[in-house]
């Protein structure tokens, strides 16, 4: 039964099943240091063959792949997605430079550059040999070695001046070799134009079984994803042969269809170490970002304690400034108390004489004191002002009147009129009066 998005339960789960494989593939991948994916490349003076190679996983009989069973598959299986061709511009001078220039074109218009590659050895710049050796031979490398040095004279070479390269079959051993001085320069052009080669290989195929659209070489099945049935199987596998052979090679397969002369294949520990680098390096980075982190954490803490501080610092300077009024309004009433306790000490009590001259009979309007001064002798001395002569008659009658605090009549020993700016401001008649308490 469909869902309403218009997958059936078994097609999801296959698809997630498929997903968790692929998660779990690439992971192994990081940590198992070999490729998956490579490109084979291979040229003759008409142009340029370049294959894009997958691995796949090798599936058990009877495993489902979406509706379709897969049979039984070899022990390594692989896939060949995209052939790509290319030809040389006319009149273009043919060398190893123009070889390595148009692939590393090619590569980049796919996308493929960040693949490893490897280079397939035109015949023409190879030689191949058979040599019989008695299947008992232990040192069978060795022997072959021998063996072909005479025939690589005959051509001009030697075994010291090639890279050679053997597989054994029964008692026949099958050798290809390339002058060392070609394998260099072609190393070395692709090395400046894109990227160094892994390996350069020889295409020397033995018979493979083709059965559909898969052929099968030695352990290694080959599928092609432009074939449609045997005849363009073979067809495929005839024409991309060269460069299939150096993609397998990178990868570490394909002894059945190419010897390879030179590899430069980095090894498992190598690339172990690599990838470990970059797990320390990115365990480093999350490193220093917790502690980046925790220093933010600590530094906004620290922040909001230095707040709380400066609001603590500005009640307490609120309260300094409240005790600093305090203690200035304790030393002014310190003083008027000093003062008071003075003039009590003085021959006329000082509370007495406020009573007295501030009886209602006393305060004369038009009539204020500016100074009340006690001399040493006991007699008081009274200095003020008065708007008219007749206010200042009135408070003279008032104290001669309160004869039970002053003992003499009060004398009037001046009486001066102010200044005409004066009198504008209320001040009439400057006087003193000089009187004596009992």
């Amino acid at each position: 039964m469909s869902g309403t998005d218009g997958w059936s339960k078994g097609t999801v789960a296959i698809r997630l099943r498929s997903c968790q494989e692929r998660i779990k593939n690439r992971i192994q991948g990081f940590f198992s240091g070999t490729y998956t994916s490579s490109v084979g490349i291979a040229y003759t003076r008409s142009g340029i063959t370049a294959v894009l190679l997958r691995r796949q996983e090798t599936r058990s009989e009877g495993q489902m792949a979406g509706h379709e069973e897969v049979r039984t598959r070899p022990e390594n299986s692989f896939l060949v997605e995209e052939i790509f061709t290319g030809s040389f511009p006319e009149g273009a001078p043919f060398d190893l430079q123009l070889v390595a220039e148009r692939s590393a074109q090619l590569l980049a218009n796919h996308g493929l550059e960040s693949l490893p590659i490897g280079i397939g050895v035109p015949p023409d710049q190879s030689h191949q040999y058979e040599t019989r050796l008695p299947a008992e031979v232990p040192e069978w490398q060795e022997a072959v070695q021998w063996e072909i040095d005479e025939q690589l004279q005959q051509d001009g070479l030697g075994i010291d001046t090639c890279y050679t390269a053997s597989r054994k079959s029964g008692d026949i051993v099958e050798t290809v070799a390339v002058p060392r001085q070609y394998g260099e320069e072609l190393m070395r052009q692709f090395a400046q134009a894109i990227k160094k080669p892994t390996c350069l290989t020889v295409f020397y195929p033995r018979e493979p079984q083709v059965a559909g659209v898969q052929a099968l070489c030695g352990t290694d099945s080959i599928s092609f994803s432009q074939a449609e049935d045997e005849p363009s199987c073979r067809k495929l596998l005839q024409e991309a042969g060269p460069s299939l052979a150096a993609a397998l090679t990178v990868l570490g397969y394909g002894e059945a269809l190419g010897l390879a002369v030179l590899v430069h294949r980095p090894s498992t520990q190598d690339f172990f170490y690599k990838r470990l680098s970059i797990l320390m390096e990115a365990l480093a980075v999350l490193l220093l970002f917790l502690w980046g982190a925790v220093d933010g954490a600590l530094l906004l803490s620290a922040e909001k304690q230095a707040t709380k501080a400066e609001e603590s610092m500005a009640a307490l300077s609120q309260d300094a400034k409240e005790m600093q009024r305090y203690e200035a309004l304790q030393k002014r009433i310190d003083r008027k108390e000093k003062l008071l306790l003075k003039l009590s000490e003085s021959p006329i009590p000082a509370y007495g004489l406020l009573v007295h001259l501030g009886r209602p009979e006393a305060l004369v309007e038009g009539v204020w004191l500016t100074e009340v001064h006690i001399e040493e002798n006991g007699e008081l001395l009274l200095r003020g002002n008065a708007v008219t002569m007749e206010a200042l008659s009135s408070f003279m009658g008032a104290l001669e009147a309160d004869t039970g605090f002053f003992k003499d009549t009060p004398v009037l020993e001046e009486a001066t009129e102010a200044a005409e700016g004066q009198k504008e401001k209320g001040q009439g008649i400057s006087f003193r009066i000089r009187t004596n308490c009992r």
